[in-house]
């Protein structure tokens, strides 16, 4: 019988040492091995300790640090320069080695880091020395700031373990961090008042650090919402906790949710509070947001956006739009059901809102669904509203840019029935245009159909023949 080749190993082959490996070394789940690497360090030179750490480096690499940890602590006590000089040249970098040579002699290894002129070095080096003595990397820090950003956080975070929590966030505030968001959860879980008042007194702060004390006080005293609310003392944090606690109500339940809103005795929180969740409920229950819309109505709450004239200098102005919350909201509400929005928009809006709050309304409808938009056109009386929503269904029946999607010939008879004489000529001479240059083909078929009027083939026609003269209406 004709023997098996061997498979190729793809286990690197290890290097000659001046000092034998011993026999474990070859087999890491023996439970000797790492006694006998220890042993063997003792007694090898540096030369062989770095051969043997460069051998297990992409072991180190993925996270099977604890010989090459210990093959590294041996190393930098024989070589710490050589150490250095090898790593640097190494995809891991010498922040490895910097940060041993620190741990077994703090002061030669900042001292080398120092005349290296490499920032990067010093770091690593107060970073280690940190770990054992906070105090001097604080002294450290203090000389040379620009280093602070990269140390600090060992020092902050061996602080916050040992529960000195606003000592731990002052220094990472002071160092320029601005986001101790985790540091806060931890507080938060311990004492959510005192957390919450470090926040306050720092109103200028990121705010996902007020969020995080929210959230960790919801998560653990769901049922003391009242007790934080005490404590703070402005509108503004009122209402981002207000929006945490609303938020956490509607999972559970849409009705608890609004009856929290609806137990707030401040209106204008209670409002933005209405709007906020009307938006979240868009999603899941269109019903139950424009009930939130028509409790907003009937407050009297801006639903419409709206011009407003203000003055730049003594000669000039300009026309600003404001745009009031709740007017997003209703836009959200009309991408979710645009028939449903417009009817209720128009039963809601008051009289000065109404024209901008429905048209704004009808763009959505147009652009979701323009033959149900037609629909509802048609059951309506001559008007000029009427005029002006018929002119923009024609302009979105042959404003695709896939001829083959636009509706030519429904958009001249759209065209036809507008009452307004100027705006019909426009319409007409618009969509006439477009159908000749998408669908030269379908335009021809359409003025030679004898069971079109004729008084409408004429009209098309003169529209793109002469459209001159028709816009002028010769």
């Amino acid at each position: 019988s004709k023997e098996t080749p061997a498979l190729p190993s793809k286990l690197k082959p290890m290097p000659v040492f001046s000092r034998p490996l011993p026999f474990s070394a070859n087999d890491p789940s023996s439970p000797e091995y790492f006694a006998e690497i220890a042993i063997w360090s003792t007694e090898a030179s540096a030369e062989d300790v770095g051969k043997l750490w460069l051998a297990n480096s992409d072991k180190y690499r993925e996270g099977a640090t604890v010989v090459n940890d210990l093959l590294l602590d041996r190393w930098v006590q024989l070589d710490p320069e050589g150490a250095v000089r090898t790593l640097a040249l190494h995809p891991i970098g010498s922040g490895p080695a910097w940060t041993a040579w620190a741990k077994h002699d703090p002061e030669k290894a900042l001292a080398a880091a120092k005349a290296s002129n490499r920032k990067r070095s010093i770091e690593w080096v107060v970073k280690s020395i940190a770990d054992k003595n906070p105090d001097l990397a604080l002294k450290l820090i203090d000389e040379d700031p620009s280093i602070g950003g990269f140390v600090i956080s060992s020092i902050t975070a061996r602080l916050a373990k040992e529960g000195k929590y606003q000592q731990s966030l002052d220094l990472k505030m002071r160092y320029g961090t601005t986001s101790v968001s985790q540091e806060l959860k931890i507080w938060a879980k311990d004492d959510p008042h005192a957390a919450m008042r470090w926040c306050l007194a720092r109103p200028f702060g990121d705010s996902k650090n007020r969020e995080t004390v929210y959230d960790t006080f919801l998560e653990k005293y769901p049922d003391s919402a009242n007790e934080l609310l005490a404590i703070l003392p402005d509108a503004k944090t009122r209402l981002e906790f207000a929006e945490k606690r609303m938020t956490r109500l509607l999972q559970k339940s849409p009705q608890d949710a609004i009856a929290f809103v609806k137990s707030q005795s401040n209106p204008e929180s209670r409002d933005k509070l209405s709007i906020s969740l009307g938006k979240q409920l868009v999603k899941s229950d269109w019903d139950l947001a424009a009930d939130i819309v028509k409790d907003l109505a009937a407050n009297n709450v801006p639903l419409a956006y709206r011009s407003t004239c203000v003055e730049i200098n003594e000669n000039d102005h300009m026309s600003v739009s404001l745009n009031p919350p709740a007017a997003d909201l209703i836009m959200e509400l009309s991408q979710k059901n645009p028939k449903g929005t417009f009817e209720l928009a128009s039963k809601i809006a008051e009289e000065k809102d109404q024209p901008g709050l429905l048209n704004a309304v009808q763009n959505t409808w147009i652009f979701a669904d323009r033959y149900g938009f037609s629909e509802y056109l048609a059951a309506q009386p001559p008007s000029p509203q009427r005029d002006k929503w018929t002119a923009e269904l024609v302009f979105s029946l042959t404003s695709h840019s896939d001829p083959v999607r636009n509706d030519y010939p429904s958009s001249i008879e759209w065209s036809l029935s507008i009452q307004n004489a100027e705006k019909k000529t426009e319409a007409l001479c618009g969509a006439a245009m477009k159908w000749k240059e998408g669908d030269p083909a379908g335009l021809e078929a359409f003025l030679s159909d004898k069971n079109i009027p004729a008084a409408n083939r004429d009209a098309v026609r003169k529209a793109v023949e002469t459209p001159t003269d028709f816009l002028q209406g010769e």
